[in-house]
């Protein structure tokens, strides 16, 4: 409990130093992504949201994508620790779909969402939760899961050693110690990781439902 506590009075801080307003809700890099990207992982998620089936966003981030779902009718829902930024979301968009929960204990039923997105999240997540957060995913997909991941490299080297720390960065890996992290679970949370494309600091990984 006080783990989550502990997150949760971060990120109520985080989001409330970049703010949810009108200008501020404008589309960003992962959204920019999605729509252009000729990467794979990009390709499938339009796939998917031209197919059937319920979305799960965890992490708001800014709030871009979740703005860009709502506006373009997507059958969705975003997850968030961060009491502000749901509340200031949910507010800002008049919408229910923006859910206050940790990525450790999704509140929804096995299966119910067919392509979960959890973009630039896994490593502002503490290891002691990781595995149980990625337990969570496979558990509430039917079909595929994205994770988009900070990896390392000389940018990150250069701010941990300059800074001694990431408030925010707390779990960065090699984009090979995040493919051997998602490689490690497959039997026992029923996936495959079908795809991994590493682009600059960020590694994608496609994850498949058995």
């Amino acid at each position: 409990m006080f783990l989550k506590e502990k997150e949760k009075l971060k990120y109520n801080f985080l989001h409330s130093q970049s703010g949810f307003d009108k200008s501020q809700l404008g589309y960003g890099r992962q959204l920019e992504l999605l729509l252009t990207s000729d990467l794979v992982f990009f390709k499938k998620i339009r796939e998917n949201l031209n197919q059937e089936g319920k979305l799960l966003e965890i992490g708001v981030g800014a709030g871009e994508m979740t703005t860009w779902f709502l506006e373009n009718e997507i059958d969705f829902n975003s997850v968030d620790i961060s009491s502000y930024a749901v509340e200031s979301l949910q507010k800002l968009l008049n919408t229910d779909r923006i859910i206050e929960c940790s990525a450790d204990s999704l509140t929804f039923e096995n299966d119910s969402y067919k392509t979960v997105l959890h973009l630039d999240g896994m490593e502002h997540i503490p290891k002691e939760i990781e595995v149980e957060c990625l337990k969570q995913a496979a558990r509430v997909s039917s079909g595929f899961i994205f994770y988009a991941n900070a990896c390392t490299d000389a940018y990150w080297d250069h701010i941990l050693k300059v800074n001694g720390h990431d408030e925010a960065h707390i779990n960065i890996k090699t984009p090979t110690e995040w493919e051997e992290f998602y490689s490690k679970y497959e039997d026992e949370f029923n996936y495959k990781l079908i795809n991994k494309e590493v682009v600059g600091d960020t590694v994608y990984f496609i994850l498949e439902k058995n």
